[in-house]
């Protein structure tokens, strides 16, 4: 008997969270199936997805977005019935066991699979509360999202704080698995990336938009060199490809300019092994304003390579860490703050050696590997079993 096809689908091709949160969980998925992921046209696929040595389908969809006028709403559901036609005729076409949506981006491939009666799997790592977006926006993007966890057949959540979005009692906590980073070559990414060896670095890791609040971080080193003026500052990410993300990238270069920190800064697209980066930096930020964490993996990972971090109180953030004992947590678009916080680690070797420990204690207790793919198998392989015919 052949194995089932399961059709996964990104919201990006783009190394983001969600896809480094499955990666153990797709390898099994491709043991266990015949494996497809599905991505959109714009985009290059990340190293991790191509050597798991399965299909990638390209397809002519893009993330939601919540529009802001009456034209926006009009355009956003011409968009939506379109794709709704395309995801309906691919699922047709080859009809697969299960599809996996990891994300709630997406919310006409739930609905293409709910007319086609194919099993689907909703993933969701995306908070509507808390946005800081206007009540409206918020209010629809939960809307939309409830939608899609009563569309869907099982729903998986990466947090607490994503699951209470959702009807009770829809949707499954499942932690992302977070394997130990230590180990990385530091000295080989600094020589690499043109960073003295003995220079204070601090790094950003996460997709440039302004709600990730770089441009905060920017202005903070600012201030920061003139205590350390060898600091260096890595910003890892890159922009999804919609105009407001690369306007906000073009932006953050020229405030790097006006500001005179150009030369502190660099700027890498995708870092993979990213174990490399947390070898070479010295502590990690989070400068989140209005874009709310909904697990927060990077802290916890860099954690395991011994490697403190500052964060913003954004999202699931407070329900997961300690202040003091796992990260030290600043008020978002608070610059100030977030620079007295980044030179308090800069400072103190012993704290960082502290909140470091204690996020990887964090990361051992909530985050176990193994625990998160049993417990995605124990949602999956059931969908499989039932979705064969006869």
């Amino acid at each position: 008997m052949s194995p089932p096809r399961v059709i996964v689908a990104l919201h990006s091709a783009e190394l983001g969270g969600p896809v480094r949160s499955l990666e153990r969980e797709l390898a099994w998925l491709r043991e266990r199936s015949e494996l497809w992921v599905l991505i959109p046209e714009a985009g290059d696929p990340p190293r991790s997805l191509t050597q798991l040595e399965v299909p990638l389908m390209r397809g002519p969809y893009r993330p939601l977005t919540i529009p802001r006028s009456p034209l926006g709403l009009a355009s956003e559901g011409a968009r939506f019935r379109s794709e709704l036609g395309w995801f309906r005729r691919r699922l047709r076409g080859e009809p697969p066991r299960v599809v996996l949506a990891v994300t709630s981006m997406l919310p006409a491939l739930i609905a293409a699979a709910r007319l086609e009666g194919v099993f689907s799997v909703l993933s969701v790592h995306e908070l509507w509360r808390g946005f800081r977006r206007g009540r409206a926006r918020e209010a629809a993007g939960l809307a939309l999202l409830r939608a899609q966890a009563r569309a869907a057949r099982e729903v998986m959540a990466c947090s607490e704080v994503v699951a209470e979005q959702l009807p009770s009692g829809r949707a499954r906590v499942i932690h992302p698995g977070i394997a130990s980073q230590a180990g990385g070559d530091g000295a080989g990414f600094r020589r690499r990336h043109r960073i003295p060896q003995q220079a204070p670095l601090l790094a950003t890791v996460g997709s440039i938009t302004e709600g990730r609040g770089q441009d905060v971080l920017l202005r903070s080193v600012a201030s920061l060199r003139r205590g350390w003026p060898e600091l260096r500052c890595v910003i890892a990410g890159e922009p999804f490809p919609r105009p407001a993300d690369l306007s906000f990238s073009a932006f953050l270069d020229r405030l790097g300019a006006e500001l005179g920190i150009s030369d502190a800064l660099v700027r890498i697209a995708r870092v993979e092994p990213i174990r490399d980066l947390y070898a070479a930096a010295d502590l990690i930020v989070n400068p989140a304003t209005t874009h709310p964490e909904s697990f927060g993996r990077v802290a916890l990972e860099a954690a395991t390579a011994g490697v403190p971090s500052v964060l913003t109180r954004v999202g699931a953030t407070e329900r997961i860490h300690r202040d003091g004992h796992t990260a030290l947590l600043v008020p978002p678009q608070s610059q100030g703050e977030l620079t007295l916080a980044v030179a308090r680690l800069l400072r103190g070797c012993e704290l960082g050696q502290r909140l470091a420990q204690g996020g990887a204690d964090l990361a051992a207790r909530i985050a176990d590997p193994e625990r998160s793919l049993d417990a995605f198998r124990g949602l999956l392989e059931p969908a499989l079993e039932r979705s064969r015919p006869g």
